[in-house]
């Protein structure tokens, strides 16, 4: 028999390999060897031969009969023989291949998402920041897109997470179908979504304006598209609805140069669309909101009523045309109060209701002044309340009731 064939086999390699045990007799391994690994392989041989090991380990790829791959450990050792017998090899096989596809599988979640099967922001962070730097070194552009499904949370409570689910996995294939082959879309998380238009033009400089004139072509023809994929009716069941997308914007140079910063401005952008109303497409702009500025106020208040510093909201006022002191006037609920705290360090902070929702005796339902307002017209209320219970580099003001534009204040 020729030198690298198989003279015997057992039962379990038949079945690994799918092949009887007269078949498997008298092949050659490179015949049954991954094409990959049959070098790699063959490499071993030399030493084994000259004696240099005496057995070696591996894992490789055979081909089973009908085609596909199977991973095994394969141990090798040079059998010991009696003077002039031939040389023989003796080799064993475990079989590894569910632990490789589950391998594989962790591998590919590691950067791809289990339920739409879009990229993850691990791998849409590593991507952008790769376009980065080639925008940087060929004077070019990149976009993201920050998306958020609008009222998405409807469809989970009223037709539940599995239909949630199912209505993900549409939206990211049509999201696939809205873009460019060249650019990237990402799941982010839950319902939002990041968008990756990369070796764009750069366009001239920008004044900073949530405005779309000097926005490259290609940027704003993708997100109609998004708008008007998204747009079309989805079917779930017997429920038939759409759906619509907030879409924020920043561009590589001019709003940030490196990836975190990219895509909080996108999401800021959104965030800032959302406000006004859902369904809105906004470019960021300095200007906008301050992202952290609900947060450090909330922050602000929840430790001064820890320390028993909180404003109040209660206090007396002192009303310059009787000189006596009240409380707000009856019928002003004691949540539409107005509340503003003055710091050394920042600028004023207030909560302010609508003037409509005012039902003082004063003013009627509608908000309207009655008659009775008109002596206190060219009054401005002030209050002589204390101060007491505040930050010493602080001072409060605390109205009763709103009168259309004027208030009582006190300070």
């Amino acid at each position: 028999m020729e030198p690298g064939r198989i003279i015997d086999a057992n039962h379990a390699l038949c079945e690994m390999l799918g092949y009887a045990e007269h078949e498997l007799v008298g092949m050659a391994f490179p015949e049954l060897t991954h094409p990959d690994d049959v070098e790699r392989d063959l490499a071993h041989m030399p030493r084994l031969l000259s004696g240099e090991i005496r057995n070696y380990r591996t894992e490789k790829r055979y081909i089973h009969a009908d085609g596909h791959e199977v991973w095994v450990i394969l141990s090798v050792s040079r059998a010991r023989h009696a003077e002039g017998d031939p040389l023989r090899f003796i080799a064993q096989m475990q079989d590894i291949s569910a632990r490789k596809r589950s391998e594989e599988r962790f591998a590919y979640l590691a950067y791809h998402d289990e339920l739409t099967d879009l990229p993850n922001r691990a791998m849409f962070h590593d991507l952008l920041g790769l376009a980065l730097a080639r925008a940087q070194r060929h004077d070019g552009a990149v976009a993201v897109l920050y998306v958020d499904l609008d009222r998405f949370r409807v469809v989970n409570d009223s037709l539940g997470h599995a239909a949630g689910d199912a209505v993900l996995c549409e939206v990211a294939a049509r999201l696939r179908r809205a873009v460019r082959a060249e650019d990237l879309v990402a799941r982010h998380s839950g319902d939002e979504f990041l968008f990756l238009l990369a070796d764009l033009k750069r366009p001239g400089e920008r004044v900073p304006s949530p405005g779309w004139l000097d926005l490259s072509p290609a940027v704003s023809a993708v997100m109609r598209q998004l708008h008007d994929v998204l747009r079309e009716p989805f079917a779930i069941g017997d429920q038939d609805f759409r759906l619509d997308a907030s879409i924020g914007v920043s561009v590589f140079p001019d709003d940030a140069e490196s990836p975190e910063v990219l895509i909080r401005h996108a999401d800021m952008a959104m965030s800032d669309g959302k406000r006004v109303a859902p369904g809105l497409s906004r470019l960021y702009s300095p200007g906008g909101a301050d992202p952290g500025g609900e947060l450090a106020l909330t922050s602000r208040l929840r430790s001064a009523v820890a320390r028993g510093r909180a404003p109040r909201t209660r206090a007396r006022c002192r009303l310059a045309s009787t000189q006596r002191r009240s409380r707000a006037p009856a019928g002003c609920p004691r949540r539409w109060r107005r509340l503003r705290w003055r710091r050394a360090s920042t600028s004023t902070m207030s909560r302010t209701p609508p003037p409509t929702a005012c039902t003082s005796p004063r003013w009627g339902a509608s908000g309207r002044r009655s008659p009775t307002a008109s002596r206190v017209r060219d009054r401005a209320p002030r209050c002589s309340s204390s101060t007491r219970g505040f930050p010493a580099a602080g001072t409060c003001w605390s109205s009763g009731c709103v009168f259309g534009r004027r208030s009582f204040a006190c300070g």
